[in-house]
């Protein structure tokens, strides 16, 4: 597989949602004919903290999941503290900026790591 590995940093503000991680994602794409793809891969640094289902979205350009200093939405509150990726996934699918959506199953314990390859293209070229 070839493709362009993506290194994010994560800010003060998003560690405080998700706790300690560690976070990649791989720009890649398939063989002629196929969809290119991003492989988000996420591990949990933590020593005692599981994390909720992770939740990863392909977007144009202008997409915010929440703006700094302000209350989070209640689509959002119900993912970082309950789980449910249901509300916040049907919100960003009604978004005609947001492209695909991809979930975990379960929580990820300290130490675990999960990937999730979604889609990308189309002016959908972000993630969050």
């Amino acid at each position: 597989m070839k493709g362009k590995e993506i290194i994010a940093v994560m800010s003060i503000v998003v560690i405080s949602l998700l706790g300690a991680t560690s976070f990649g994602a791989e720009r890649s794409s398939h063989e002629k004919g196929r969809t290119p793809y991003y492989r988000v891969t996420i591990t949990n640094i933590t020593r005692g903290e599981s994390f909720t289902p992770i939740l990863v979205a392909t977007h144009k350009k202008g997409v915010k999941l929440f703006t700094p200093g302000s209350p989070a939405s209640r689509e959002l509150a119900m993912l970082a503290e309950g789980g449910a990726t249901g509300p916040l996934s049907d919100s960003l699918a009604s978004d005609p900026r947001v492209g695909h959506l991809a979930t975990t199953g379960g929580l990820l314990g300290p130490g675990e790591t999960v990937s999730v390859e979604i889609p990308y293209g189309h002016g959908h070229n972000y993630i969050l």
